[in-house]
């Protein structure tokens, strides 16, 4: 009966068993690498205030995935928004990333943190846009973690 049946009756599903089992078939196509950044957390260096000049802020980050740990994936085309009076896009993507609590961030991941695409995989995605995160939607079946973020762009 399998990871169908396997629970206090017959017609039981082990949703866990279910992850196990399917876990393997999804992290097959998991060629990306992300890094998550969080700008409330950023370190200034070398500023001179005399001159005004250095000081650029780095966000910390807060989690690396690791390589061929990822699915990168555009979730529709961009869509037509204002932002400050200013004509735009918006792209919506979504990352999917290995279910691995070895390798997990040890904070919560909430809108506004920053997502880098170190590598897109097989996504065609540049590896210099930086994400900003949406939603973390945590997939009920525990397959793996599901992220919405979206980009700006521009006009």
């Amino acid at each position: 009966m399998g990871v169908w049946a396997r629970g206090p009756s017959a017609t039981s599903i082990d949703i866990p068993g279910i992850a196990e089992a399917m876990r393997p078939t999804l992290e097959a196509w998991m060629t990306g690498q992300l890094r998550f950044y969080n700008p409330q957390r950023s370190t200034a260096g070398n500023f001179d205030p005399v001159a005004n000049t250095g000081g650029t802020a780095t966000a910390e980050m807060i989690w690396d995935t690791g390589v061929n740990s990822a699915i990168i994936q555009p979730i529709r085309s961009p869509s037509r928004v204002d932002v400050g009076g200013q004509a735009t896009g918006l792209l919506g993507i979504r990352f999917q990333v290995k279910h691995d609590s070895a390798n997990m961030p040890t904070e919560e991941l909430r809108s506004g943190v920053l997502i880098e695409v170190v590598n897109s995989g097989n996504a065609i995605i540049p590896n210099t846009w930086r994400f900003g995160l949406g939603e973390a939607i945590d997939s009920s079946l525990m397959w793996d973690r599901i992220f919405d973020a979206v980009l700006i762009t521009g006009g």
